[in-house]
């Protein structure tokens, strides 16, 4: 009696096993890949450097070509519009590069503009109560948008006047930023994209197209800021920011890096633990 108990526990058991591995309609449940571990050979370890080594040696050599058509962008795109129109050059901190700024001209607001971007700020978070679910992601953005624009406005009307608002100064700084983060894109995608065992092409593959986009979206970006900052006034400081700089190239790299972990994965290449 108790060899018969034991046989039908240990078959329960199994069988249990057995389902806590399927799903209700009988498929195998694959296990997830946070729980899996990586092999690694000497070779993954030697294109995990250099790729990224491969990228920034491409850009060093081809800097001043880079920053040369970039200053062509701007200057199609500028010239026509801002009368008089001068680059400046400016050395990257800790390098032997350099960039090409548009000279805009800075000045504060009117008080007519200044209460035209906080009726526009306002505008825009009430945009966040659009009924359609489909424009969910819009109301979002709307959301961020109007949001930053009220609180900065309402912290340059509380704690700092803004005419300590420099809009040279800061096109400056957010280009620089822009610039170390085409540098530093790929050590970060060879960290959280080619460890996994993609193919050698697909590495490549999103790696190129993070940066190329990074270095074609730069001039006209920016060439939009200086145009906003220049014929308007630093008021708009804070929305260009989110718009048109940094944290939209941040969210480039991070969609570009959605798409390619959607790309097929070798299963052979993984082991469980």
């Amino acid at each position: 009696m108790v060899r018969t108990e034991t046989k039908l526990q240990t078959k329960l058991n199994k069988t249990l096993d057995h389902l806590k591995k399927q799903t209700w309609s009988g498929k195998v449940i694959e296990e997830h890949r946070a729980l899996r571990v990586l092999r690694f050979s000497k070779s993954d370890l030697f294109f995990l450097a250099a790729i990224p080594l491969l990228s920034n040696a491409l850009l060093w050599f081809f800097w001043e070509e880079i920053a040369l058509f970039w200053m062509g962008t701007s200057y199609f795109f500028l010239n026509p519009i801002i009368d008089g129109l001068k680059f400046g050059l400016l050395e990257l901190i800790g390098t032997d590069l350099f960039l090409y700024v548009p000279l805009i001209k800075a000045h504060t607001p009117s008080p007519y503009e200044w209460w035209f971007a906080f009726a526009w700020a306002f505008v825009l978070i009430a945009a966040t109560q659009l009924p359609s679910k489909k424009l969910l992601p819009i109301r979002y953005l709307c959301g961020l948008l109007g949001g930053v624009q009220l609180s900065a406005q309402l912290y340059f009307t509380m704690f700092e006047s803004i005419a300590g608002i420099n809009s040279l100064d800061y096109l400056t700084d957010v280009m620089t930023a822009s610039c170390y983060w085409i540098w530093l894109t790929p050590w970060l995608l060879t960290l959280t994209f080619n460890v996994f065992p993609f193919s050698l092409a697909h590495k490549l593959r999103l790696t190129a197209l993070c940066v190329c986009y990074l270095i074609f979206s730069f001039p006209v970006q920016y060439a939009f800021q200086a145009f906003v900052l220049n014929e308007f006034s630093n008021i708009w400081v804070p929305m260009m920011f989110f718009i048109a700089s940094l944290p939209l190239n941040i969210l480039a790299v991070i969609c570009f890096y959605s798409m390619g972990m959607a790309w097929p994965m070798p299963e052979e290449e993984l082991r469980s633990n």
